[in-house]
């Protein structure tokens, strides 16, 4: 065993013990192997050979991986309500409207309920077809393993950041983003004051597009950044030496490259797998959920089952006024169930339980378009680039005859009052990110100069 270092994060009680962590995405298997010990989770390195597969399948451990950031789909979904039951409700149809494939097709997860300023919820919705997860499932059995668990890189690569930079008593206010640089597995993970806002594929040095997904989600110009490298290229020193002067040409001079850059996403899957927290996901779920972990799953539900037999038989014997109490509690249940699902449904409804449950759902498709409001909450506005562009013209004097704005792309056609006119208004483009392309035609009625500006980005 080749010993990578120590993360010393709060281990969570209960199954399991150990767990291997693979990371497939620089091409050569990372093998990590995380396990809890003294009420810590430690980790260390390994190097694949017959013993360590032997442990893999042990009782005591289980194999984590992660889908990449091309193969899995985070975002948050505000739900128009307080109540984090009502929002649960309606989450898997609000959801399959986003979705470019069935919801039938794919694992997903509601993650991390929480509250806008409005007061209504917001989860972090997980996403990643069937096809996906067993693509990644069969190649980490290829080298080996059968993972029990599935994460997304995203959120790995986040806590991670969030446990390595805790550890070392470092807390980072402003934004946050980590660079995993692995060729065409490259990612970028963003966060704020340590909440996790998204993450995104990467080609090999996207700094142009590195640089388009920051600035959406900067609050103001010029907001602190903090930067770290991590992956199989960050270890190499012309590589991060580049990232590094890429990124202070944009004014964001703090990088850091983490320890062990090679093994940190392996090791984030395995100390994530052990560890306490909000956002924990398995996309290997339902009917191709491992076996071990349905198992668990069962045994969890037997010993609840064991622990209500007994209370059952307590009550019995104990207190007959109790049984009656509970049946009008019961009672008091129905009745708030049925105010809920008509109030859900805008109408009565006879049924109850999974009948209710399916009315509700069939009515929430009819009122799809009263919710596309706050279904596009999440995404970028081109508000600002609009009003900078009409800001430009009454400043400069421009004139525009057409204009066609989009987050790909911005066309423009008018006419400046003199020849350098239309000269600001590249300058605010190409700070929005923009690849810029200016062409100044002749002059027009009442001696103006014309102009085309057209801009793609890549």
């Amino acid at each position: 065993m080749q010993q990578g270092g120590n993360q010393f994060v709060k281990a969570s009680s209960g199954w399991p013990k150990a767990c291997y962590g693979v990371d497939l995405h620089g091409g050569d298997p990372v093998v990590v192997l995380a396990e809890k010990k003294r009420g810590k989770v430690l980790w260390n390195r390994v190097q694949l050979d017959n013993t360590t597969l032997a442990k893999a399948v042990g009782d005591l451990s289980v194999t984590a991986t992660s889908l990449s950031a091309r193969d899995s789909l985070t975002r948050r979904l505000e739900v128009p309500f307080s109540s984090r039951t009502k929002a649960n409700r309606v989450l898997p149809t609000l959801l399959d409207i986003q979705l470019p494939f069935s919801v039938e097709d794919c694992q997903y997860q509601f993650l991390d309920h929480s509250k806008t300023n409005a007061g209504t919820v917001e989860p972090l919705a997980v996403v990643a077809t069937n096809d996906s997860i067993n693509s990644k499932i069969a190649a980490v059995k290829d080298v080996g393993f059968d993972p029990e668990i599935v994460d997304v890189e995203g959120l790995a690569v986040w806590s991670q950041i969030l446990n390595e930079t805790a550890s070392i008593g470092h807390k980072s206010k402003g934004m946050v983003a980590v660079l995993i640089l692995d060729g065409e597995s490259s990612s970028l993970t963003i966060g704020r004051d340590g909440s996790f806002l998204n993450s995104y594929g990467l080609h090999v040095d996207d700094i142009k597009r590195v640089f388009r997904l920051v600035k959406a989600h900067q609050l103001e110009q010029g907001e602190k950044m903090e930067w770290f490298l991590a992956g199989a290229e960050a270890a190499d020193e012309e590589v991060a030496l580049r990232w590094r002067e890429g990124l202070a040409s944009l004014s964001l001079t703090d990088v850091k490259v983490v320890e062990s850059p090679v093994s940190f996403l392996a090791r984030a899957v395995a100390v994530r797998a052990l560890s306490l927290g909000s956002v924990h996901c398995n996309l290997r779920s339902g009917e191709i959920a491992h076996h071990r972990i349905v198992g668990h799953s069962h045994g969890v539900q037997l010993k609840f089952a064991m622990l209500w037999l007994l209370v059952g038989l307590l009550l019995s014997v104990g207190n007959i006024v109790l049984q009656r109490n509970l049946a009008d509690r019961k009672d008091m249940v129905n009745k708030r169930f049925r105010g809920l699902v008509d109030s859900l449904a805008g109408y009565h409804v006879n049924a109850m339980g999974d009948d209710a449950t399916r009315i509700v759902a069939d009515s929430m498709f009819t009122r799809k378009k009263e919710l596309e409001p706050f279904l596009q909450a999440f995404l970028p506005s081109l508000q600002k680039i609009i009003v900078d562009i009409a800001d430009v013209a009454k400043k400069e004097d421009l004139h525009y005859d057409t204009l066609s704005v989009g987050h790909d792309s911005v066309s423009i056609h008018g006419s400046a009052s003199s020849t350098s006119g239309s000269d600001e208004l590249v300058k605010t483009l190409a700070q929005a990110g923009y690849v810029v392309t200016h062409k100044r035609g002749g002059r027009v009625e009442g001696d103006r100069v014309e102009f085309t500006i057209t801009t793609e980005q890549d």
